[in-house]
């Protein structure tokens, strides 16, 4: 009778309404993730799933040039993100991929770089390009020496001025994406549509830790983007 009473509170209308909780609280989260949470984080994640080939065009455009211009000017740059995966694993912009990327360190100059792709026609400033509606973000990193048990190693911390104005989630976010800069430099190349680019001499390494579950474990592809995993019938979008 003991062991009766002890488990009475998992009786049947108890985990129906505990169900019903954890229902609840599941919703929540995920209405939070998908209307606050994801379209801060990703301009792209309200898009269509595939990104028309005549962006993907500007796209290469704008890697390539900026690759250019920065190497040039001797900026000291990588592509990053979904534009290293892409690079690395097709050759190419990402079919969903909505921007690019491109990283650089803080101590570099690029204000002459700058100035040549606005000759060019591209909008330029120190958090993105833009030609048009396309869009490509620059990701500034700062270099801090940093001891780690015994030794000391020199750790790449995203760096972000103080009017950017990011959600909690994303600023500790940002704080958990530093890296070794032995990771990156001395930068490697590879060739994207005829143009090298620097990539990090480590893009395994780097891409097994920005993308842990789909490049390190199962190598999968896995769209960020809700239009993707939702059914066209169901989502009624152009092109369905």
């Amino acid at each position: 009778m003991r062991i009766l009473r002890s488990c009475h509170w998992l009786s049947k209308p108890r985990i129906g309404r505990l169900k019903i909780v954890l229902l609840g609280v599941f919703t929540i989260l995920l209405s939070f993730l998908h209307l606050l949470v994801l379209p801060q984080a990703s301009s792209g994640y309200n898009e269509e799933c595939l990104t028309p080939e005549w962006k993907r065009q500007i796209l290469r455009t704008m890697v390539q040039n900026i690759s250019r211009a920065f190497h040039k000017f001797n900026v000291r740059y990588w592509i990053d993100y979904g534009t290293l995966l892409g690079a690395y694993r097709i050759n190419d912009i990402l079919p969903y991929d909505h921007d690019a990327d491109i990283s650089f360190l803080f101590s570099s100059n690029p204000s002459r770089a700058f100035f040549a792709l606005k000759k060019n026609g591209m909008h330029v400033n120190g958090l993105q390009a833009r030609y048009g509606d396309v869009s490509l973000d620059f990701i500034r990193w700062k270099a801090t020496n940093t001891t780690l048990g015994a030794n000391r190693e020199v750790i790449l911390h995203k760096y972000y001025p103080p009017f950017v104005k990011d959600n909690f989630i994303i600023r500790n976010h940002h704080k958990l994406e530093s890296i070794p800069f032995s990771w990156i430099a001395p930068t490697g190349k590879i060739n994207f549509h005829g143009v090298d680019v620097a990539i990090p001499n480590d893009p395994e390494k780097v891409l097994s830790f920005r993308y842990p579950w789909t490049f390190g474990k199962i190598r999968l592809e896995f769209p960020y983007k809700w239009k993707c995993w939702v059914p066209c019938w169901l989502r009624k979008s152009n092109g369905c």
